[in-house]
């Protein structure tokens, strides 16, 4: 290959080829989750995102069966969908850094290509919004599941506070990086990517990302708290009960670190705090391949997780909301009878289920005892009551 046409040093090239083996594993990953929620898992994500969306007390079973496209795209969907989109944007950037085929002859022109499409496209935008798709997941789950009175009035305003700042946060950071590739890619003619870095479009687009970033950090974490909360509250201390935090809660924690490791960073940058510049050995491990890699670990198994495992014909989720009365009723009155009642803290498990059918059918033997018991007594009342006399 020319030597003229590689617009990258050594260092790039190789941070380029890791980044381009990174970058291909995950987009396999994301690629073969993608097609199994396109075409196997079709009417169970149609029917999950139903069941999440309606009232329970209320199951319309022909509201499954609408193929609108707001019942397509599903919130597992779309989160692989932006997840498999961002990382065929990076890999196209890799594949210009590393100069195994750079997307311009002109350095400076694959430069900034390279920037536009790793940092602005694909980290900015299209991995933020894949990975607060399962934040939202997070969130709606935690809020269903139960009150938050326990955890004080403070809790409750941060709830509604911080994911209303996100959004318009991701909003901003959606225009002004559209704002900044069009100005890259129509009206730039500097020629230095050191030059559009320093403008006062990508400064903005900057700080935007860093609080974006660190208003995600955030919801996470108070979408750690209520899980938390609703876990202790529902499930008495034991085993199964360490087990399900470890499952909930560590995907949180995992991710609310590594969003805010990528905030503080950005703001480092901002400030042009040395040896944080973009283009270091230590900006590529510790804030480009680090998160990246360790966020779509944990998302993509909270998100297998949530995929509701089946156990014959019965759908189990990971954490499911509170229960209705009668079945909490229920599961009281056999803890009390001194009867095993392993797994009646998981809304629609198999034990609370059977306890619920069985509830049913008692109650509807009673009403028809009480039935009986009626009319046999208003026929004693007829036959002891006076004959009218013909005559």
């Amino acid at each position: 290959m020319n030597s003229e046409l590689v617009p990258f040093r050594a260092n790039s090239r190789l941070a380029g080829e890791i980044g381009l083996g990174l970058s291909a594993a995950l987009w396999l990953v994301a690629s073969w989750r993608l097609v199994f929620h396109l075409f196997v898992r079709k009417q169970d994500d149609s029917e999950t995102d139903v069941d999440e969306e309606s009232p329970r007390d209320d199951p319309s079973p022909s509201t499954s069966c609408q193929c609108t496209p707001s019942a397509w795209f599903t919130r597992r969907r779309s989160f692989h969908t932006l997840l498999w989109m961002s990382q065929t944007i990076e890999i196209f950037a890799y594949i210009n850094i590393s100069g195994l085929h750079p997307l311009a002859k002109t350095p400076s022109i694959a430069e900034e290509l390279g920037y536009i499409l790793l940092d602005v496209t694909g980290r900015s935008v299209l991995e933020l919004l894949s990975f607060a798709t399962i934040t939202g997941l997070w969130l709606k789950t935690a809020l269903r599941s139960g009150p938050t009175r326990g955890l004080g009035q403070g809790h409750d305003f941060r709830i509604r506070l911080f994911p209303a700042l996100f959004l318009v946060i991701v909003l901003l950071l959606v225009i002004s990086s559209a704002s900044l590739s069009t100005v890259v890619f129509l009206d730039d003619r500097s020629g230095s990517l050191e030059k559009i870095q320093n403008s006062d479009l990508s400064r903005i687009q900057l700080l935007l990302e860093a609080s974006a970033w660190g208003l995600h950090s955030l919801v996470v974490l108070e979408c750690l708290l209520l899980t938390w909360k609703r876990i202790e509250t529902v499930v008495e201390p034991s085993r199964e009960r360490r087990i399900l935090l470890c499952k909930a809660v560590l995907p949180m924690l995992t991710t609310a670190l590594l969003y805010l490791i990528r905030c503080l960073w950005l703001v480092c940058i901002y400030f042009h705090v040395p040896n944080t510049e973009r283009g270091s050995w230590c900006w590529w491990i510790a804030f480009q391949w680090c998160p990246t890699l360790l966020s779509v670990s944990m998302l993509l198994y909270s998100a297998r997780k949530r995929d509701q495992t089946t156990t014959g014909q019965l759908q189990e989720p990971l954490l499911r909301p509170a229960r209705p009365p009668a079945e909490a009723f229920l599961a009281f009155s056999r803890h009390l009878n001194g009867e095993d009642v392993d797994d009646s803290f998981i809304l629609n498990s198999p034990a609370a289920r059977a306890l619920i059918s069985e509830v049913e059918s008692i109650s509807d033997v009673g009403e028809v005892e009480d039935l009986e018991s009626q009319s046999s007594s208003s026929s004693e009342e007829n036959e002891s009551a006076p004959q009218p006399n013909d005559s």
